[in-house]
């Protein structure tokens, strides 16, 4: 069993206690959940501290603009950090002819490891110019280009 903590008055007998007394100046408002806001705008505490976890820095936003995403809020960007969405990222993608995609299909694509070499392969099996949702359910139900290969081999006999 646990041991209980002291009770009384505030002052000394509190001296181990873990909630601050309310009355002194060191307690934090009532409210103070960690969704404290600026109040003028500023992210949420929250926000920043998740943005430093992922290491959404502003050297990483102006990557992702310089690769043309511009404009994205705070969460996609911590999405991209997730799921490893790089300016290097989306440049292979238009290497292989993948242009201008939806934020959210290159996170689609990063989950499902949609890569340009994933796409280079599905190329050479026959296939050109595959919807970006054919290659992420490709990638699901795991359907390898070496597979679709030797069954339209197969099929040719």
């Amino acid at each position: 069993m646990t041991p209980a903590l002291p009770a009384g008055p505030p002052g000394a007998a509190n001296e181990g206690a873990l909630e601050p007394d309310a009355a002194s100046p060191e307690a934090p408002p009532a409210e103070a959940d960690g969704e404290a806001e600026a109040g003028d705008g500023r992210p949420k505490l929250d926000e920043l501290i998740e943005s430093r976890i992922f290491e959404v820095t502003p050297e990483f936003v102006d990557e992702m603009r310089r690769a043309g995403y511009d404009g994205l809020d705070r969460d996609m960007l911590v999405q991209f950090r997730i799921h490893g969405v790089s300016a290097h990222f989306v440049q292979e993608l238009r290497e292989v002819g993948y242009t201008r995609l939806p934020a959210q299909k290159l996170v689609e694509m990063r989950i499902h490891d949609v890569t340009a070499e994933f796409i280079r392969r599905v190329e050479q099996a026959g296939y050109r110019k595959v919807p970006v949702d054919k290659l992420v359910q490709m990638r699901i139900f795991g359907i390898e280009p070496d597979m679709v290969r030797a069954l339209d081999d197969a099929s040719k006999r």
